[in-house]
């Protein structure tokens, strides 16, 4: 009997992501190699654009009723069709788009980005809106990593936990088991604000957004 064999060539994807902070937008791109659950990415590259004259505008249309303007996910498209360029890679096979959270509560979730400038600027597939997608699937839409701590950090005969330290922080617990079964046993949940409050913090006692290397923290 013969056996077809395929060879599944490496790709490069970029994702992008900003934060509850609304100070800029991320840029990651990873090199991937297998297929399904099987795959394994690799660090390559992050780039990083602040949002400056709209980051105000931005805090301000997450406090109000109407969560959306054109203008502001303009902003947000261009920002992140900048962060994805400053990483120079030319052949880039798919690009994920986040965009800004401006409201998020299950079933109800607005990520604000135009992606037209990122659908022009660069010939691949370029993909939008997960977590209204997650929610679609019956999901809540946060948090989002899970599958991808599986894929990366994954050990066969531990169980790990891994902590983000964002703008809120959330945990993914992921079983000790490499057959690829074990993602069942994934379970993904938010814990409490984090850098939301930390932030607050910076501009009341020491008038800036963050304490850079935690500095004052530490004194």
């Amino acid at each position: 009997r013969r056996i077809a064999c395929y060879s599944t060539p490496m790709r490069i994807m970029v994702g992008t992501m900003t934060g509850t902070s609304m100070d800029g937008v991320d840029a990651v791109a990873v090199s991937i190699e297998g297929r399904g659950l099987d795959i394994t990415a690799t660090f390559m590259d992050i780039a990083s654009i602040p949002f400056d004259v709209i980051r105000d505008d931005l805090r301000e249309l997450s406090m109000h009723e109407v969560m959306h303007s054109d203008e502001l996910a303009l902003g947000v498209g261009e920002r992140t069709r900048d962060a994805i360029k400053a990483l120079n890679i030319n052949n880039i096979d798919l690009i994920a788009l986040h965009g800004q959270t401006i409201y998020h509560k299950p079933p109800k979730t607005v990520q604000l980005i135009n992606p037209n400038p990122v659908i022009d600027a660069f010939d691949c597939t370029v993909l939008n809106q997960p977590r209204l997608m997650d929610i679609k699937l019956g999901g809540e839409g946060a948090p989002i990593t899970p599958l991808a701590d599986w894929i990366m950090f994954r050990e066969e005969k531990c169980n790990v936990a891994i902590v983000n330290l964002g703008g809120f922080c959330n945990v993914t617990m992921l079983p000790d088991d490499r057959d690829v079964k074990g993602i069942r046993g994934i379970r993904g949940f938010d814990v409490c604000c984090c850098n939301l409050l930390l932030d607050a913090i910076a501009n009341e006692r020491i008038g800036e957004p963050f304490d850079n290397n935690g500095e004052f923290a530490s004194n």
